[in-house]
């Protein structure tokens, strides 16, 4: 389709069961828009100001004029906060702002009004997460549950897949427990996958349910050492 206004022609033909020669036309014509994603420009202006909680500017803001597809034309708001777009006119324009620490500012533009917008931006109360990785751990059966000790100096780890190879190798399942800092504590040999692990609040004790097809179980052990200290059947009465 070529850059630029487009006319198509849609005509359907409705037909009487009874009669064949009975039969209803009816015609559309729309016109279709098409745009060089590389040089979007026109004769619309949109412009305004991203602002924060308090109304004051925040300049070098990502302020990005969208399509609701997977087209966005990006820009940077100036030291005053401002921004300004020339654009076609389409009825699916939405305006996006976002900066690191503030959640995202959306508004829907109205081709019909020359009127400046407004995107306030709020701190976001979510902080990004920094880490380091301190231990890599390579294993044959990945690691889907866990939990961390109430002080966060040990983690309880339990192996287990969605989709197994083989069960020989669900059966080598075990419960890791790891200072934070890599160090390996001790690992205990489950017999099969859990579906649930937990460090008491005091981190005295490790507790995991282990669902095997003809004899899942629960198990209690201590979370210093890693010695069993009772597993049961796993039932509707004690789980």
């Amino acid at each position: 389709m070529p850059v630029g206004q487009n006319s198509r022609r849609v005509s359907l033909t409705f037909f009487n069961r009874q009669n064949v020669l009975d039969t209803l036309v009816a015609t559309a014509t729309y016109s279709i828009l098409a745009l060089d994603r590389t040089r979007i420009t026109g004769s619309f202006q949109v412009r305004g100001t991203v602002v924060d909680q308090s109304g004051a500017p925040v300049a070098n803001a990502q302020i990005n004029l969208e399509t609701g597809t997977d087209f966005s034309l990006p820009n940077g708001t100036a030291n005053d906060g401002s921004f300004f777009f020339s654009i076609p006119r389409h009825s699916k324009w939405m305006l996006k702002a976002s900066k690191q620490g503030y959640r995202d500012a959306y508004a829907f533009i109205d081709t019909a009004s020359d009127a400046p917008y407004q995107l306030r931006l709020f701190p976001s109360q979510n902080q990004i997460a920094q880490y380091q990785q301190v231990q890599a751990i390579n294993t044959d059966i990945g690691f889907w549950q866990g939990d961390v000790t109430k002080d966060e100096q040990s983690i309880l780890l339990a192996q287990g897949m969605e989709i197994w190879p083989n069960e020989s190798l669900r059966a080598q399942s075990k419960l890791f427990s790891y200072r934070l800092d890599g160090t390996k504590v001790w690992e205990y040999n489950m017999g099969h996958d859990a579906w649930g692990v937990s460090v008491s609040r005091d981190g005295r004790y490790a507790a995991y349910a282990q669902k095997h097809s003809t004899n899942p179980e629960l198990g209690l052990l201590d979370a210093s050492t890693g010695n069993l200290i009772w597993k049961l059947p796993l039932s509707i009465q004690n789980f």
